[in-house]
């Protein structure tokens, strides 16, 4: 499969907002042409929405938090949900939510196992950024796709990746040098 632009926003951008801020048309073509290299591995998953933990079960102390959260849609809160619920049958035993990184904040992460999870709307940017920064995997649960996909950075990816960051950094330092 070829990735396109829209693709990309298909997934990354599934909340149907107008405008929403942040989100630039380069960041769907340079995602979609990081997965064409395969240099960015994806793969779908499916999922079904977990209920309401019983008094008994370790997510108790998440639920309430999560679920009370103001300024967000039941609809965040329900991904959120099933975003940790995921990552704990990963193994981890410390999942984290609303976790800031030096990419921005992100929903919920797993730092033991090294997992990212975005739900909703995420600028398609923090996925190369958390990849390359380290993470494991990235994963992104769109609105009401009941499915979620699980992007990892390949060992070409990371390298090319890399030498590509170092030009954009020399042009850029090149730029200011000269007063550009």
């Amino acid at each position: 499969m070829g990735w396109t632009r829209e693709d990309v926003k298909d997934i990354f951008f599934s909340s149907g907002i107008r405008s929403p801020r942040g989100f630039y048309p380069e960041e769907y073509d340079e995602l979609a042409s990081h997965l064409n290299a395969g240099w960015l591995t994806m793969e779908v998953c499916g999922y079904v929405m977990p209920s309401e933990p019983g008094d008994d079960s370790p997510f108790r102390q998440w639920y309430p938090r999560l679920m009370g959260e103001g300024g967000q849609s039941e609809a965040h809160k329900a991904l959120k949900w099933a975003a940790l619920n995921w990552v704990v049958s990963q193994g981890e035993t410390m999942p984290d939510e609303e976790y800031a990184t030096n990419f921005g904040r992100v929903d919920v992460v797993g730092r033991q196992r090294r997992l990212i999870a975005e739900c909703g709307d995420t600028p398609p940017s923090k996925v190369v950024e958390a990849l390359m920064d380290g993470w494991a995997m990235f994963t992104l649960w769109p609105f009401e796709k009941q499915t979620f996909f699980i992007f990892r950075l390949s060992d070409e990816g990371r390298q090319a990746l890399t030498e590509l960051r170092l030009r954009r950094l020399f042009r850029e330092n090149a730029a200011a040098e000269v007063g550009l």
